[in-house]
């Protein structure tokens, strides 16, 4: 998959589009309907955040990409430091938090270059024809040790 970028304007339009831009991006990467669900709602509910404590003349970022067989998501805007994920007591930043924390959407936070980047790691795909064979292999080897740590002492 190609890598994404879109930078907009987060007014009322830009949350907007922001979130059906998301969306279309998870669409294409062959993403499940209820992750791509999470995602959208929890981008929009950041983004309407961001919308609000920039007054509507902040601009972001959006950049989909794959590192390690795992998709990501990561928004990029200018200001002060500032973390929309983390609640101060409002009635809508513990409203974000409770829906991120629900979903197991939690984006990372941090300042970075005089930026603000909030990074999200969508779940790698699982491969369970190889779970069982992995577990057999790694627990004849744990057994294999122990014997060996047994015998030594």
């Amino acid at each position: 998959m190609k890598e994404k970028t879109k930078e907009l304007l987060l007014d009322l339009t830009g949350v907007e589009e922001a979130s059906e831009t998301v969306q279309t991006w998870l669409q294409e990467a062959g993403a499940k309907r209820r992750d791509i669900i999470r995602l959208r709602m929890a981008v929009e509910e950041l983004a309407t955040d961001l919308c609000r404590h920039g007054e509507g003349q902040l601009r972001a970022e959006f950049r989909f990409f794959r590192r390690f067989g795992r998709d990501h998501l990561r928004i990029r805007y200018g200001g002060e430091k500032y973390d929309p994920t983390a609640p101060s007591g409002g009635e809508m930043e513990e409203f974000t938090a409770r829906i991120l924390a629900q979903t197991g959407i939690t984006p990372t936070w941090r300042w970075r270059d005089g930026q603000n980047e909030l990074l999200f790691r969508m779940a790698g795909k699982r491969h369970p024809q190889l779970e069982m064979p992995g577990c057999v292999v790694l627990a004849v080897a744990v057994d294999l040790l122990d014997r060996d740590r047994l015998r030594t002492e």
